[in-house]
């Protein structure tokens, strides 16, 4: 399934810096920790690899599951999150790839030479 204009907003506070990204098994531990809670099920009964459907989840829990998650990421996430990735294997592997793209961004200074494009003036 091919999802096409998704978007993880980068938006960091110069104190979350050196934060440590989460890695995926931190995200998937996370997910089924919540959503056992949130569906009252036991964590050892979510299948990874099952579509948040199957286990009856609503449209607003869907919501706030996305509000919860983007809580804890620090990071601007759709709403319809759970929708384009249905179950947490595949929301794992999209986030997981995100997030360390956003680290990547963050933590690497922009490198451009404006000198190229300059000319020199005399006054």
């Amino acid at each position: 399934m091919a999802i096409q204009n998704q978007k993880l907003l980068i938006h960091k506070e110069p104190s979350d810096a050196s934060s440590e990204v989460p890695t995926a098994s931190d995200i998937e531990v996370w997910l089924v920790s919540h959503i056992s809670e949130l569906l009252e099920i036991e964590p050892k009964e979510i299948d990874v690899h099952k579509p948040f459907t199957y286990y009856g989840l609503s449209s607003i829990e869907g919501v706030l599951l996305a509000a919860d998650l983007e809580e804890w990421l620090g990071h601007s996430l759709d709403a319809t999150l759970v929708w384009d990735y249905p179950t947490i294997e595949v929301l794992v592997r999209y986030l997981s790839e995100q997030l360390t793209l956003a680290s990547i961004i963050l933590s690497s200074p922009p490198s451009f030479d404006l000198s190229d494009n300059m000319e020199e003036i005399t006054l």
